[in-house]
């Protein structure tokens, strides 16, 4: 899976075609089951700019011609498909009732296949790395953010005009530590609880690599040639280990 962040500055409109993840960036109120949605629709809710979206959308569904026209900026963030399958694969077994995450083989053919829940993970990350600064879009990689967190931060601040401080960089980049955000999950977990049988695992190691205590070595080879091959031919990198 990727996520894509997106920092919307246009009227309320284009938020509902968005429609996933809602987040009314003055109050801190996250749409986990489309309220804010619904209330935005009904006009009884009015968010003002500037205001923050995340979305699971491939780009032939995301309006992106609408979004360029109102300026939006989008942060795209990608992450080594290995370390995606190991992740999903923990994420679902910590989930009531996931039901076709039951053994990690299943879980390898699975994704391979594009069955996952939002679609074929190789064709998803093709299509938005198409995409650049001449779509207001920003790349991003997890493995960037583990690398040089700071960095990456001055990278987003200066793709949003946002002049930022070294002391807030500091503080941002520690506020976004895996560990600091294990203290607070409450604040952006995206489901009921109920589905979560403990809420700590929701952020599980946070690190590079981890696919290594997953993979057999024919499952590695298998993602070799059947992704990595595809996203080289396509001009894709990705880093697999820590530097």
């Amino acid at each position: 899976m990727a996520d894509f962040g997106i920092m919307h500055s246009g009227d309320r409109s284009e938020a509902l075609m968005l429609d996933w993840f809602l987040i009314d960036t003055r109050s801190g109120r996250t749409d986990l089951r489309g309220q804010l949605t619904r209330q935005l629709q009904e006009g009884q809710l009015e968010i003002v700019s500037p205001r923050l979206m995340r979305t699971h959308l491939a780009p032939p569904i995301f309006p992106l011609e609408q979004a360029k026209t109102k300026s939006v900026k989008i942060i795209h963030i990608s992450r080594n498909p290995k370390d995606v399958a190991a992740s999903t694969y923990h994420f679902y077994q910590s989930i009531y009732g996931a039901f076709y995450a039951s053994d990690w083989e299943k879980m390898v053919d699975t994704f391979l296949s594009g069955r996952m829940v939002y679609g074929p993970w190789l064709q998803h990350v093709i299509q938005w790395k198409k995409l650049g600064p001449e779509d207001n879009v920003l790349q991003v990689t997890y493995e960037e953010m583990k690398t040089d967190l700071p960095r990456v931060i001055r990278k987003i601040g200066q793709f949003l005009a946002i002049q930022l401080s070294d002391d807030v960089v500091n503080k941002i980049a520690s506020a976004c530590s895996a560990d600091e955000m294990k203290k607070c999950v409450h604040k952006y977990f995206i489901m009921d609880k109920v589905y979560l049988d403990d809420e700590s695992k929701y952020l599980r190691k946070g690190v590079i690599g981890d696919w290594k205590n997953q993979f057999l070595v024919a499952q590695s080879e298998r993602f070799d040639e059947e992704i990595e091959k595809k996203l080289q031919e396509n001009g894709i990198k990705f880093q697999y280990e820590p530097l």
